[in-house]
């Protein structure tokens, strides 16, 4: 399932791609799930204000996978299905990942030359930078091919001929298994406020075409609104992946209904399984002004692969020659058997002149001679 959301997008218009993606069904983590689904869902918030007060020449999208850990399957559906003009119009597709940190990576194929692209995402520098978070580009190649599995999702625009790249708190490629936890339920609040200050407000200036750094185009989220909204949210998602409960609808009022993964087969056949979280991220998005559609798609098993194998780890030691080992073995040997027959010995000529000494004492009675006792006195 993916949702696609436009603000205020007109036929035409040059459009910035913001995605993330997210595994619904099980809770992956909130620092590595819950970071980017709040981000995207305040810079909604923010820019709903933007384009309120003039129209601008870009148009917003925003996308939420599913079914990122099956090789971000989503985002290759919302790929397939979206109008090939609309992707066309895309000047730079910015994926979302763990973003609640104070350093953050931008993993990217190449340095673009594209001249709206480098100002997007100097923009976004600038921005970042103000708010005390540091960016730092990362570029590395990928292979080609369709059958190629992708392990950061800007790989999928990228082989789509977008120009595209992945906001991440991770310096470097992980596996899914190393990234996420269903232990992860907290995250780093002071950052995410940070990264989310300063990536609405670079995205704020670039669509407004602004370089003025001394007026701000978006709130701080004073009075503790951002704060609260994060609390709210990295709640509601730290359960809410594992409920059912149809009843409690809001960030306010999660379940706490737990489910296992042995459940998994009775969740996903209820009338009501995710609807819950969906609705509430639809409905978020719908109150910062955006038109949202809701896709299904069907993931083929069939001989899917996965690009999220866990990682095994051989540790491997150089010893010496086992000649030492098979020499202090015999001579432990030699040492104990010297020591038991030393030992048998002793015990052996203590018997021995036991014995002797019994046999050579001569009786009293038996020494006297016949004489001798006629001699005795008689009574």
């Amino acid at each position: 399932m993916f949702m696609n959301m436009h603000m205020f997008s007109k036929d035409g218009n040059a459009r910035i791609t913001l995605v993330r993606q997210f595994v619904q069904h099980f809770a992956t983590g909130i620092s590595t799930g819950a970071s980017g689904l709040i981000t995207l869902m305040w810079l909604a918030r923010e820019l709903k204000k933007i384009y309120k007060q003039e129209p601008l020449k870009y148009s917003v999208a925003f996308v939420l996978a599913d079914a990122s850990a099956m090789n971000y399957e989503g985002v290759a559906e919302w790929i397939g299905r979206t109008d090939p003009r609309l992707l066309n119009a895309t000047r730079y597709v910015l994926c979302l990942d763990n973003v609640a940190s104070s350093s953050l990576s931008l993993h990217t194929p190449k340095i673009y030359k594209d001249p709206e692209a480098a100002r997007f995402l100097q923009t976004l520098e600038n921005a970042l930078k103000e708010e005390g978070v540091e960016l730092t580009t990362r570029p590395k190649k990928i292979a080609a091919g369709e059958k190629v599995l992708s392990f950061w999702p800007h790989e999928h625009f990228t082989r789509a001929k977008l120009i595209a790249g992945t906001l991440s708190a991770e310096p470097e490629l992980k596996h899914l298994w190393n990234r996420s936890s269903l232990t992860d339920d907290s995250l780093n609040k002071p950052a995410l406020v940070k990264a989310v200050r300063g990536l609405a407000e670079g995205t704020a200036r670039f669509l407004a075409n602004s370089n003025d750094t001394k007026t701000r185009l978006t709130s701080r989220g004073d009075g503790d609104a951002l704060d609260v909204f994060i609390s709210s949210w990295v709640d509601f998602c730290n359960k809410t992946p594992r409920q059912v409960d149809a009843g409690m609808d809001t960030p306010a009022h999660p379940s706490t209904l737990f489910f296992a993964y042995r459940n998994v087969a009775e969740y996903m056949g209820s009338s009501f399984a995710n609807r819950v979280f969906l609705k509430s991220l639809a409905d978020e998005m719908e109150n910062s002004g955006l038109s949202t559609e809701m896709h299904e798609f069907d993931v083929d098993l069939g001989g899917f692969s996965f690009s999220y194998e866990p990682p095994v780890t051989l540790d491997i030691a150089e010893s010496r020659s086992t000649f030492f080992d098979w020499l202090i073995l015999l001579g432990a040997v030699a040492y104990s058997i010297a020591i038991y027959l030393a030992i048998r010995g002793a015990m052996s000529t203590k018997l021995l002149d036991g014995s002797a000494s019994s046999s050579q004492a001569p009786s009293n009675t038996s020494s006297r001679t016949p004489a001798a006792q006629e001699a005795d006195p008689k009574f």
